[in-house]
C-alpha cells in the first residue's frame, strides 16, 4: 500500500514540542543509561492563539528493554508488544497519537542511518 504525501497550507504545519516535563523525564533516562536507551509517550493536540496546530510531546515511558552501544530493543522480544500492552494500560488515553524515542551514545543529535531507513520504512507501510 503506498503513501499519500498531501501539501499543507502553511497554517496547517503544526509546531512539534515536548513539554518541560517530558524533557526532564528524557533527560533523566539518558543521564541513567550510558547504553542506548528508548522510551515512547502521547501526543497532546494543541491550537496556538493564532490558530496554528500544536504536536506536544508528553508523557514518556521508558520499559524494560535490552539495549546496547548501538540499539535499544523496546519490543520485549514479542514484536508490537510491549506498545501494545501499554496502550491498552492508557485507556482512553490510547487514542492519542504515540511517540517514539531514543537516545545515541556518543553520537550527534541528529538520525542515524538506521533511523532514517525505520523512518522510509513506516512511510512506505503506512
Amino acid at each position: 500500500m503506498g503513501s499519500t504525501i498531501k501539501v499543507l497550507d502553511e497554517n496547517q504545519i503544526p509546531y512539534v514540542m515536548i513539554d518541560l516535563h517530558a524533557m526532564g523525564k528524557v533527560q533523566q533516562y539518558v543521564r541513567q543509561c550510558d547504553l542506548e536507551i528508548g522510551w515512547m509517550g502521547l501526543i497532546r493536540r494543541e491550537v496556538t492563539k493564532g490558530g496554528v496546530p500544536v504536536l506536544m510531546l508528553c508523557d514518556p515511558y521508558a520499559p524494560a528493554q535490552e539495549v546496547s552501544g548501538a540499539t535499544a530493543d523496546l519490543d520485549g522480544g514479542d514484536g508490537e508488544g510491549t506498545f501494545s500492552r501499554w496502550a491498552i494500560g492508557l485507556g482512553e488515553r490510547a487514542s492519542d497519537i504515540k511517540w517514539w524515542g531514543h537516545s545515541h551514545v556518543n553520537m550527534g543529535c541528529s538520525p542515524s542511518g538506521t533511523d532514517m531507513t525505520t523512518f522510509y520504512e513506516h512511510i512506505e507501510n503506512d
